[in-house]
């Protein structure tokens, strides 16, 4: 006997398809329409032979994130393609060397300013958002000591986001190279860049008087996991205590709003899949931008989707 899944929606085949029809065309219009309203992501020089526009090279940097391909994978599609050069708003082919030059030049602040022009593109009403973290592998090793043995494992970066629970469209995104400890610290900067929604699940890591207090100044009704040495009796903010209460007080009600966290499993695995879970680049400077390229392109995945369930008047999900 099988066991029927555990699940309530569904795939509204209709619209993913039509999402995935149109998936490179509209990725690319939204993107350009997006950094159009923004300032190169660094100077143009004025001496010398005119230089490729520095928002084509992060479009085309995007574009290699997207597809999962090499410098010279791109260098390739641009020389095949004369009209892809034009939607990456490029004047010609650009080489790998180029590219990688570029990779390097995008300061992180700019690719977070680009993924806040992008949302303010998403207007649903997302009430539950979720936050957590992931870890992205390198081609690089390190050598770390494990029950008192030396062993090698892949370098990485890890990424901490605060996402949406339907649309699964990531509003906030940090890197850092820490492994522990930096949840919650994270939790605190992601949370500047939000601004909607009505509550927040994360696990027992992000749960801390000082981030329900945040939260709480944000609109956000905070569901994290108690920890196994906290009680109904233990103090703090108003938001904090209150949180307890609920948890001891009547579980059949919080769990359903915590158990919305397992949504941002479900949006790390949708990352990994479209955009790979390894990082191409060698330098950590780069594998910081790359890492938030990749949260670029699924916001501009989800708005396809977006758009897609509006032209059809269709819902992306429908019951089971």
């Amino acid at each position: 006997m099988t066991k029927s899944p555990d699940r309530k929606l569904r795939r509204n085949w209709k619209v993913w398809n039509l999402a995935y029809k149109y998936e490179d065309e509209w990725f690319l219009e939204t993107a350009r329409r997006v950094v159009e309203e923004m300032p190169d992501p660094w100077p143009v020089q004025v001496m010398g032979r005119p230089p490729h526009p520095p928002k084509g090279l992060f479009l085309s940097c995007v574009y290699k994130v997207k597809k999962k391909i090499g410098y010279r994978g791109v260098e390739s599609e641009l020389e095949a393609n004369p009209g892809l050069v034009k939607k990456l708003c490029l004047l010609r082919p650009v080489g790998k060397s180029t590219l990688q030059e570029a990779m390097d030049k995008i300061p992180e602040e700019y690719a977070d300013k680009f993924l806040r022009k992008l949302n303010e593109k998403f207007k649903e009403n997302e009430k539950h958002l979720v936050t957590d973290g992931t870890g992205f592998g390198t081609n690089r090793y390190e050598k770390f000591m494990r029950k008192g043995e030396e062993e090698m494992r892949r370098k990485f970066q890890m990424y901490y986001f605060i996402g949406t629970h339907y649309w699964k469209l990531i509003l906030s995104q940090r890197v850092s190279r820490t492994l522990t400890g930096a949840d919650s610290v994270m939790f605190r900067e992601n949370l500047k860049d939000v601004s909607f929604g009505e509550t927040i699940a994360g696990d027992k890591a992000y749960i801390s008087k000082l981030n329900c207090e945040l939260a709480d100044q944000k609109g956000l009704k905070p569901y994290f996991a108690p920890k196994d040495n906290m009680s109904v009796k233990s103090e703090g903010p108003k938001p904090y205590e209150r949180m307890l209460q609920e948890y001891y007080g009547s579980r059949e009600a919080w769990d359903p709003l915590y158990h919305t966290r397992s949504i941002a499993e479900t949006l790390v695995g949708r990352l990994k899949q479209r955009t790979g879970k390894i990082l191409s680049s060698i330098s950590e400077t780069i594998q910081k931008i790359e890492v938030k390229l990749k949260g670029i392109v699924n916001n501009l995945l989800v708005l396809n989707l977006v758009r897609a369930s509006h032209l059809l008047g269709e819902p992306p999900l429908v019951p089971v």
